[in-house]
């Protein structure tokens, strides 16, 4: 692919005279490939001007000969006398040649060249030439068998943005070698980027052509190409013909930093659901919002040594309205560790709404595509994203890619992408982002917050027993430490999510789009993925997944 490319790239550009197709075979005569540029306000740079008198095509016989004559005058038209003219062969001139090669102007600034048909059918250019002025050119065509046209219809459906069309016949070639880029042409038009017609006149009939039709860019590049072969001139008449010009593929090979979105859809909130459930049991299994908080009372105490606090609480609890009175409070004030579970499994369910892969895809010039992924970001949908740390949590991105490029089509395929993100860690690293946001250093302390530990220091501030053993210090101190327990004790559902939903797989179409007129793919995109988690219970998660990719670099 890369050197096909390449070989498009350098293809030579015309340099032959050069005509305008107007219409039904009116033409008009553009300005010469190598005449010198105007200067502002349009005036040739020139000090001189070369003016061919006489026709500017010839049609030859076998052995035949004509004359050529051209004028040569300074700025104010007056003749140029005694000034070198050349004459030069431009193309597949075959055994014609010249009579002629240089001349000096007379008085009358006129001066003189012949051109010698030879018994070879060909078609050529002279090339007339003098120092301060640009070239004239002269179109000669020799035959034995007389002399025809070719009037190609040009088809041409394209988004791209053509500068213009390139037209060139190559005598007794194939298209391959014509496109090759190694002949030169016999014959060149440069038309209108919506012209319908090339006309080629004054052609050696029962000679068999292969017509070239290009489209070019405004960067001179070949964006579309048609050829047609064996395309054969009749004596005294029109060989009518079509010309289908197609878009030629683009290339793809290079770097594209990738962004992969994922629309979580029922992901989120299954991840959230077995959070919840979790969070449930464990708080259940402890006896409840309350059985949290004071279980992590007495751990306080025995901790500190505080043996007379830890007998009171005992005392208090065997009582009939300690934990009733404070289970009261929590629902009053709705507070609690279960309440501040709940939010925990809500935020995963939020921010995990959107996640995004960020990495690097690569096409190689073998044709090769691979993908590495580089970090993931999460968040809510249509908010700025956080950026997840996962290796924190031990994961580092794993990727597995097959891809094959799509013959004949500017996109790839994507069998299968597999990307390592476990659920579990995913979910965790998720939280950690959130803490992090709030200006915490772990999920612990964000619980905390969300845990009513302010309702359960002002409960304790209030019983007359345990105000003077806890104060509200020891009882942040206490509910942060519950939360931290009870952090800890989700653990395993975390581990579990990793095993049920190891990852996430991506297949489908991507398609190579091109925006700067050169055949090299600017960007990746891919809208309606087919996306699925990995694991032993991922197969009724419903993803919707998006590729965008901008190029990064061009690989050799």
């Amino acid at each position: 692919m890369l050197s096909s490319f390449l070989q498009r790239r350098s293809a030579p550009a015309l340099s032959l005279f050069t005509v305008l197709a107007l219409g039904c075979g009116s033409t008009v005569n553009l300005t010469p490939a190598d005449a010198s540029p105007p200067v502002d306000g349009g005036v040739p740079t020139e000090a001189r001007t070369l003016e061919l008198l006489g026709p500017s095509s010839l049609e030859l016989v076998y052995d035949d000969a004509a004359e050529l004559s051209v004028q040569l005058t300074g700025l104010d038209g007056a003749p140029v006398e005694g000034a070198d003219v050349s004459f030069t062969l431009d193309g597949n001139a075959n055994d014609s040649t010249l009579g002629t090669l240089s001349d000096t102007t007379d008085m009358a600034g006129l001066a003189q060249g012949r051109v010698l048909a030879g018994r070879t059918a060909t078609t050529f250019r002279v090339r007339v030439a003098a120092t301060g002025a640009a070239s004239v050119f002269v179109q000669v065509s020799v035959s034995g068998n007389g002399f025809g046209a070719v009037d190609a219809r040009l088809i041409y459906r394209s988004a791209r943005t053509l500068d213009h069309l390139e037209a060139r016949l190559f005598a007794g070639s194939s298209c391959a070698a014509a496109v090759a880029g190694d002949l030169i042409p016999d014959r060149s038009l440069s038309l209108l980027p919506d012209a319908s017609q090339a006309l080629f006149s004054g052609l050696p009939a029962r000679v068999r052509y292969a017509l070239v039709v290009d489209g070019v860019g405004a960067e001179d590049v070949t964006l579309g190409r048609g050829c047609l072969e064996d395309v054969l001139v009749t004596e005294a008449e029109t060989s009518l013909v079509d010309v289908r010009i197609e878009d030629l593929p683009l290339d793809p090979v290079g770097e594209y930093d990738t962004t992969i979105s994922l629309s979580a859809g029922s992901l989120s909130a299954t991840l959230a659901d077995a959070l919840r459930l979790e969070a449930d049991t464990q708080v259940a299994d402890a006896g409840g919002d309350v059985s949290v908080l004071l279980d992590a009372l007495n751990s306080y105490f025995l901790d500190a040594g505080d043996l007379p606090s830890a007998a009171l609480l005992a005392a208090e609890r065997a009582g009939t309205s300690l934990e009733v009175d404070l289970d009261a409070r929590l629902i009053v004030d709705a507070a609690g560790p279960s309440v501040a579970m709940a939010e925990l499994a809500d935020s995963v369910d939020s921010e995990l709404a959107r996640v995004e892969i960020n990495g690097v895809l690569t096409l190689g010039p073998d044709g090769v595509l691979s993908f590495r992924a580089r970090q993931v970001s999460a968040g809510q949908a249509g908010t700025p994203l956080a950026l997840l740390d996962l290796a924190s949590l031990g994961v580092h991105l794993r990727t597995e890619f097959v891809a094959n490029l799509l013959p004949g089509e500017d996109a790839a395929r994507i069998e299968s992408l597999d990307i390592q993100l476990p659920g579990g860690v995913l979910s965790r690293a998720r939280i950690s982002a959130t803490a992090l946001a709030a200006g915490l250093d772990s999920a612990a302390p964000w619980l905390a917050a969300r845990a009513g530990c302010d309702s359960f220091a002002a409960f304790l501030s209030e019983d007359p027993a345990l105000a003077s053993s806890c104060d509200a210090g020891c009882a942040a101190v206490v509910c942060e430490d519950a939360m931290a327990s009870l952090w800890v004790s989700m653990r395993p559902a975390f581990d579990r999510l990793d095993i049920e939903r190891a990852g996430v797989n991506l297949s489908g179409r991507v398609e190579f789009l091109e925006e700067t007129g050169d055949l090299r793919v600017d960007r990746l995109s891919a809208t309606g993925l087919v996306a699925r988690t990995t694991g032993e219970s991922a197969s009724s998660d419903r993803l919707e997944a998006s590729v965008e990719g901008n190029r990064a670099a061009f690989l050799p």
